[in-house]
């Protein structure tokens, strides 16, 4: 949980606490700074790769997410005191994503784009900036 009065009711002042607190503002742009940097390993240099990326992509960040929306869905609903009970109907789980997994979609979502834009060499483009 993220307070004492919520999740497993983990003290505020405990270590537990204090680790997930110490590293709250660390995670989520760690995990952005090392998806770019390993998806810049292997850029998109043909447009007919990308049907293959794109199929990559939705294997390893929407199957995982379409198995977890439903798990997490059903806790919030059915469980008392959970972290975010949800009222929503279940089609809005997936399309509003639940909370943790919401950035699977957004994930594979820039993943998308980016390959789309590499593989039309939109992004090598060079620019030049006014001066």
């Amino acid at each position: 949980g993220h307070n004492a009065s919520a999740g497993i009711h983990v003290p505020d002042d405990s270590a537990f606490s204090w680790y997930v607190e110490a590293f709250t503002a660390l995670r989520m742009p760690l995990f952005s700074f090392l998806t770019g940097f390993i998806y810049s390993w292997r850029l998109v240099h043909d447009l007919r790769l990308y049907p293959r990326i794109l199929a990559k992509k939705a294997r390893r960040l929407l199957v995982p997410y379409v198995v977890f929306i439903p798990i997490i869905g059903v806790a919030q609903s059915v469980v008392d005191e959970a972290n975010n009970p949800t009222t929503r109907p279940p089609l809005e789980w997936f399309l509003n994503a639940l909370s943790p997994y919401w950035f699977l979609l957004a994930t594979f979502w820039i993943f998308a784009v980016i390959a789309l834009l590499d593989a039309t060499t939109l992004l090598r483009a060079h620019c030049r900036w006014p001066r």
